[in-house]
């Protein structure tokens, strides 16, 4: 009896120790990527038109291939060598668009630097060497590429970073090397609130009268009262959708119905060939809104 009495308190103890180590390890796997994260968040160049998160890379691969038109207004804007990327590695990452051109962001080892450099980067860029920049105790990459463009990055502290544009690259290199760590433009807040089980985090910036209505008539006023517009994208049988969370300023209940056709348009506007419907949730003060359109 008392064997076995002994058997089940070692048994409850070799539990709790388990359990507990395995809570430990997810707890430094979890405070690991939030550290991380900020630290690309910090890293993002001033005044971005609009902000990706790439929470599954290899998951959004796949959607872009499966429906490669309906994704065009997205990657458009996108260098092939990004697509490539999240095509064959698996790690997350950040794109900031300006009009000066995008900025990838990523954390990386050293190893799956070398494996970019042999997979992607030499074979897109094989026709011409590299020519190399020192920014203070930063190395600099460049590759010639067509239309007279150059495909720049350079590897630092864990982390890549490339641009076809020369001088977002060194401001941002600058940036990292002075440890300058504030983001500013509201985007420290809304990194905390991005749901990063998705494939996509897509942040715009949002512009004056784009996001308002002024009481006219029988109609509602409202406004946003953040500078970021915030969608979560995703696929869900069989359609594509878009969900995020609006804050925003009422003056009547009323005022969620235009603003259903306000999301709409914005969709519609970046999607012209696709049909949306928006479901809207939430209080005067908080609204939850879900678009979706077929695949």
């Amino acid at each position: 009896m008392k064997n076995g009495q002994k058997e089940i308190t070692v048994a409850i103890v070799a539990a709790v120790i388990l359990l507990t180590a395995v809570w430990v390890f997810f707890d430094h796997i979890r405070e690991k990527q939030k550290n991380e994260d900020i630290h690309l968040q910090n890293l993002i160049a001033c005044k971005p038109d609009a902000v990706w998160v790439v929470n599954r890379p290899q998951a959004l691969s796949t959607c872009i291939q499966a429906q490669a038109d309906l994704f065009t207004p997205f990657t458009s804007s996108v260098p092939d060598v990004y697509l490539s990327l999240w095509q064959q590695f698996a790690f997350p990452s950040v794109l900031s668009f300006h009009p000066q051109g995008v900025l990838f962001y990523a954390q990386m080892g050293k190893g799956e630097l070398e494996e970019i450099e042999k997979k992607i980067i030499t074979p897109l860029f094989h026709s011409f060497q590299p020519t190399f920049q020192k920014k203070d105790a930063i190395n600099l990459v460049f590759y010639p590429d067509t239309a007279h463009r150059f495909f720049g990055y350079y590897y630092h502290q864990g982390v890549w970073v490339a641009s076809y544009s020369h001088k977002l690259l060194e401001e941002t290199a600058k940036k990292q090397q002075n440890n300058i760590d504030t983001v500013g433009f509201g985007l420290d807040s809304v990194f905390t609130t991005l749901d990063r089980n998705v494939p996509l985090n897509v942040l715009f910036a949002t512009h004056g009268s784009e996001w308002q209505q002024e009481a006219k008539g029988d109609s509602s006023s409202w406004h946003l009262t953040t500078p970021w517009w915030v969608t979560d994208v995703f696929s869900n049988e069989g359609n594509i959708c878009f969900h995020g969370r609006l804050p925003l300023s009422f003056t009547t209940d009323s005022a969620s119905l235009s603003l259903a056709d306000t999301i709409n348009a914005r969709f519609s506007a970046r999607f012209p060939a696709l049909q949306f419907t928006t479901q809207i949730d939430g209080e005067t003060d908080d609204i939850f809104y879900t678009t979706c359109c077929p695949l």
